[in-house]
């Protein structure tokens, strides 16, 4: 495969990620607001995600790619999320699967994105990109942690 379509299979992707952090910004908000325990709620608050820096990390990121047509037509559709307006402990728990399955989609394609920007040799972005992936594996754990101190209770 050469560099062109390296490049344009990376822009596609990077596209999809800047329209999937959005969506995952404004899903962890309606999360943390149905969250039953404080804990929870705070683990999902966007500034404890850094959801920000990840959108920031990929708009970085498009500045070193050339233009490009984006050659992924299909992105994943993502349900719209169901909660109901009596906080509890049960749903706390529907709270941290959907929380974990937005962070392992993402730093699934995260390490898809260094994948393909190794085949470029670009430091700088796999850099930016790990760093993400840090992010959100510690949001991970922060809300598993949750679930632990909910299954102990």
């Amino acid at each position: 495969m050469d560099n062109l379509a390296v490049s344009e299979k990376i822009v596609a992707v990077v596209n999809w990620m800047i329209l999937l952090e959005r969506k995952c910004a404004k899903t962890f908000d309606k999360l943390a607001q149905a969250a039953f325990t404080p804990q929870l709620a705070k683990a999902l608050h966007p500034e404890q995600t850094y959801i920000q820096n990840h959108y920031q990390r990929l708009k970085l990121i498009t500045k070193l790619l050339p233009k490009g047509k984006a050659l992924i037509s299909s992105a994943i559709a993502i349900n719209p999320i169901k909660l109901s307006k009596k906080k509890s402990t049960e749903q706390d728990v529907e709270i941290i699967f959907i929380a974990n399955q937005f962070l392992a989609m993402k730093n699934n394609q995260y390490e898809l994105l260094i994948n393909l920007f190794k085949l470029l040799a670009e430091d700088e972005a796999t850099t930016l990109l790990r760093q993400t992936i840090t992010d959100n594996e510690n949001t991970q754990i922060w809300i598993n942690r949750t679930l632990i101190q909910l299954a102990e209770n």
